[in-house]
């Protein structure tokens, strides 16, 4: 009896131990059916760790280096975003910073994470869902892993650019029953199949693919351990303390709205004292474009803008 009464403590130890914020963001590289695979492992469980996402310095439609994005926002980690145009350099799918809409695309299964840190993937069929109790939306693509099984069928999800089916270097967010997510990264060409299977070892029990090819990077431990080769339009951030997240907000997506302003959002949605801003986004982007601290260098066109986001 005192034997098993240890043994569940040690377990009930370990437990408690993994929530810290040493081992909550964590880079591994491992090998998966032939692959080198990399791998940051997030702990949501941990209150302290934040998932966002971070835009180019000048905004919707332009591009910057992952490294200069990298150095504005020092993240703890980070992944190439979702997918984009390469000649209008707008991304294809919503993008969500401090439960704002920065982004409204047109495809694509989202990673959601709430402002008290629980992750799902939304099919962009249920968009409608991707409501204000989101703080964090990136919406990528295809859908590689559903309720624990392989989901493959781009074409019925709106992806039928050719490329997206030949082997290429990928980039992948994951989401495991544990409430981790998992960003997997992958610098060998492989097909979309051996990614999902990949996803399904690693433990995921939803998973979506995120931009590749050329795009595919990855920054951890202080350094980027796959450079793109192409400048991005956005990035999926992970951070280990609520420091270095409002530090960086002011960066995440600067031509949307006033630094400031971004900075407050994400300090009262995630870890002010209240629950967060109420109001619908746009009535925030518009008091935001009032402020006379600084100016609102770019706003969504306001009717195209609210009917594509409801809440």
């Amino acid at each position: 009896m005192r034997r098993h009464f240890w043994i569940l403590l040690a377990v009930a130890c370990a437990a408690c131990s993994a929530g810290t914020s040493a081992s909550s963001v964590a880079y591994r590289k491992q090998f998966l059916l032939s692959v080198p695979v990399h791998v940051v492992c997030v702990n949501l469980n941990d209150r302290s760790v934040k998932v966002t996402v971070a835009m180019s310095k000048r905004g919707r439609g332009s591009s910057e280096l992952a490294s200069s994005i990298v150095s504005r926002t020092r993240p703890t980690a980070a992944v190439t975003g979702t997918f984009f145009d390469t000649r209008s350099l707008l991304p294809t799918g919503d993008i969500v910073i401090a439960g704002v809409l920065v982004h409204s695309g047109c495809v694509g299964p989202a990673l959601c994470v709430t402002r008290d840190n629980r992750a799902r993937i939304i099919p962009h069929k249920f968009r409608s869902r991707r409501g204000r109790d989101y703080d964090t939306i990136l919406a990528g693509g295809p859908t590689l892993v559903h309720d624990g099984h392989i989901a493959l069928n781009p074409r019925r999800e709106g992806f039928t650019d050719s490329r997206i089916f030949r082997p290429n270097r990928r980039t992948a967010a994951g989401v495991t029953l544990a409430n981790k997510v998992l960003l997997v990264s992958v610098n060998k060409p492989i097909s979309l199949h051996r990614l999902a299977r990949i996803m399904l070892k690693l433990g995921a029990a939803e998973a979506i693919m995120l931009d590749g090819g050329s795009s595919t990077a990855m920054y951890a431990n202080g350094r980027f351990i796959l450079h793109p080769a192409r400048r991005l339009t956005n990035v999926l951030l992970a951070y280990e303390s609520p420091e270095a997240y409002r530090r960086a907000a002011p960066q995440l997506a600067p031509t949307v709205l006033t630094a400031k302003r971004l900075a407050d959002l994400a300090s009262l949605g995630r870890y002010g004292a209240g629950p967060g801003p109420e109001d619908p986004w746009y009535l925030r982007i518009a008091r935001s474009s009032s402020s006379t601290d600084s100016p609102t260098l770019w706003m969504l066109g306001a009717d195209a803008a609210i009917t594509a986001w409801p809440h």
